[in-house]
């Protein structure tokens, strides 16, 4: 990067050109990161569901009154210690 009209580099224009390479290595690594974890979950698009017979009717879930939710918070807390997390 050139400084003002003389065309001559100068130190305001080295850190520029550091600064811009630091932020072209973090974008391209940040890049990397995103496209190797969309190539992970590639694999996983485009497939059918495969859901139960009673989740296929039309207003299955229609209704929310909470007991799946329950069941699912007993299921996930089963091996807690209750003294230590008081869970319901």
């Amino acid at each position: 990067m050139k400084d003002g009209y003389e065309m001559v580099k100068s130190r305001e224009g080295a850190r520029a050109n550091e600064r811009q390479k630091m932020f072209e290595a973090r974008h391209s690594s940040d890049n990397a990161f995103v496209r190797e974890h969309e190539a992970m979950t590639a694999v996983m698009g485009g497939k059918a569901p495969n859901l139960e017979g009673k989740y296929m009717n039309f207003n299955a879930q229609m209704v929310n009154n909470g007991g799946h939710a329950q069941e699912f918070g007993r299921e996930l807390t089963a091996g807690l210690d209750k003294k230590a997390f008081p869970v319901k």
